[in-house]
């Protein structure tokens, strides 16, 4: 069937497309100047195909257990051992101010340092402009008690971006956690999101 269509469209694009088409400029450099049709790259494109075939046979059962892994790595909210906890998220951001984001672990007692002397519960936040380009900054969160507190600066705020921002909970055991985090289907939003006031 492939074959057929293949015929197909190389007997129609003979009929349509010019035997000696541009595809560059000739005043840019000769590695990048290209012409002709595209059936005289036909067996290097079947090669490629054939290559790509290749890997992805040999990679699709590393693939899978990737996916395991990546799913053991931050578990459903319904399988998780992370206390109840509250976060109010703001409404919005004022441009140009600082932001505070709080989240509180219920139910963890009244630790008032940085959790670390006696194994306690530490949680960092997590941000970023709504801006696929960047990457996530990362602050520890101050802990009073069951609340844990962390300001993104004004200068940071000083954007065009909506701010994305998730949390990252440490148990005792060590392990961490998202929150908001993934659901059980791995489907939904597993960060928050704000914008600017107007």
């Amino acid at each position: 069937m492939q074959q057929v269509q293949k015929n197909i469209l190389m007997d129609v694009s003979l009929e349509m497309y010019a035997n000696q088409l541009n595809m560059s400029s000739s005043k840019l450099s000769k590695a990048f100047y290209i012409r002709g049709h595209w059936e005289d790259r036909l067996k290097a494109i079947e090669a490629d195909i054939s290559a790509m075939e290749r890997v992805l046979a040999g990679t699709t059962a590393q693939a899978s257990s990737q996916q395991v892994s990546a799913t053991s790595a931050y578990p459903a909210s319904s399988s998780r051992s992370l206390p109840p906890y509250k976060h109010n998220q703001p409404n919005y951001f004022t441009k140009g101010s600082d932001l505070e984001l709080a989240i509180a672990l219920l139910g963890t007692g009244g630790g008032t340092g940085d959790g670390a002397e006696d194994g306690e519960w530490q949680v960092s936040l997590r941000y970023r402009h709504a801006n696929q380009d960047e990457l996530y900054k990362a602050v520890e969160m101050t802990r009073r008690g069951e609340h844990f507190s962390a300001i993104i600066p004004g200068a940071y705020t000083h954007s065009l971006y909506p701010i994305v921002y998730f949390f990252v909970i440490e148990e005792p055991s060590g392990k961490s956690l998202m929150v908001p985090g993934f659901d059980e289907n791995l489907s939904n939003q597993p960060y928050y999101i704000l914008r600017e006031r107007t």
